[in-house]
């Protein structure tokens, strides 16, 4: 059993709530970054670039697409494969890489870039 593998969890009494140490860091890093993704996303609708419903309609379009094809192209290509289930990975892990993307590119793109493309994704 290696240190990922290690069992760590809450037990009282008949309840038994446990997980891996690689779950709980997966699951809770996962839950955490799409939590300050929403916290910017209702930011930047109430007091941002996205106030405005015309700029709020290109990110929502941008979102849909962004959700939409890479899950198409990703059972397309896996169609009646055993990993055809899969496709909910492709549309999250498509957000976390287009946030490193820009957090290395900060300089090179303009601020509402970012926002659009950050509340495009999700």
């Amino acid at each position: 059993m290696t240190a990922w593998e290690t069992p760590v969890g809450l037990r009282i009494g008949a309840f038994e709530f446990g997980r891996s140490v690689q779950d709980w860091i997966n699951d809770g890093l996962m839950t955490l970054f799409f939590f300050l993704v929403a916290l910017e996303l209702k930011r930047q609708l109430v007091l941002g670039e996205l106030n405005n419903p015309r700029m709020a309609a290109l990110s929502i379009a941008g979102a849909l697409g962004g959700m939409l094809v890479p899950a198409a192209l990703y059972l397309l290509l896996q169609s009646g494969q055993p990993g055809a289930t899969g496709w909910g990975t492709v549309m999250a892990t498509d957000t976390a890489f287009v946030i490193g993307c820009l957090a290395l590119l900060d300089r090179a793109f303009p601020k509402p870039a970012g926002v659009h493309a950050v509340a495009g994704d999700r």
